[in-house]
C-alpha cells in the first residue's frame, strides 16, 4: 500500500503518477481512468473519477484529475473523455452526483460548464500558480434517472 492507501501494487505510479502506469495497470484504482491513445498506442489523456465510500454521500461521486497531452489539446480529447465518464456514470451506476474543483474562467471551467456543471460555490484564491492565485470553483452535475 503507498502513501496514499493504494492497493495497486505499483510503487511506481503511487509515487510518480506516470502515464504509462495508467494505461497499462489494471487494478481497480487505475482503471477508474479511462485512457484515449493516439494512433501509435501513446497514450494522450486520462480523466479520473471515483465514486464517494462512505454511505451517506454514496450518492456522489468526483471527477478528481483531466489531464490531455499539450499535444494533443484542442482536439477534443477532454470533451470525449469527460462524456465517457458521464455517460457510464448514468449507465452503470446509481450515483446521483458528479462533483469537482477547477480553475475559475478557465478553458476547462468552459467545458464543464458546456456539458451541463452549475457553480455550488467559489473559493477565492483556492490555487496558488506561481506567485498568483486563481479562484477555484466547485461544480455539480446532477445525474437525471
Amino acid at each position: 500500500m503507498c502513501q496514499w492507501g493504494w492497493e495497486c501494487g505499483h510503487q511506481d505510479y503511487c509515487e510518480r503518477q506516470t502515464p504509462k502506469h495508467i494505461a497499462t495497470c489494471d487494478c481497480g484504482r487505475c482503471k477508474r481512468f479511462r485512457k484515449p491513445l493516439d494512433e501509435k498506442g501513446n497514450l494522450v489523456g486520462v480523466i479520473g473519477w471515483y465514486r464517494e465510500a462512505r454511505l451517506k454521500i454514496s450518492h456522489k461521486s468526483r471527477i478528481m484529475a483531466v489531464y490531455v497531452e499539450p499535444t494533443h489539446r484542442g482536439k477534443g480529447i477532454a470533451k470525449q473523455l469527460l462524456s465517457q465518464v458521464i455517460d457510464r456514470v448514468r449507465a452503470e451506476t446509481d450515483v446521483e452526483q458528479i462533483q469537482l474543483k477547477v480553475a475559475a474562467d478557465s478553458t476547462a471551467h468552459a467545458l464543464y460548464r458546456s456539458k451541463g456543471f452549475a457553480e455550488f460555490g467559489r473559493e477565492e484564491q483556492g490555487l496558488n500558480v506561481g506567485e498568483s492565485y486563481v479562484d477555484l470553483c466547485h461544480m455539480v452535475l446532477h445525474i437525471g434517472k
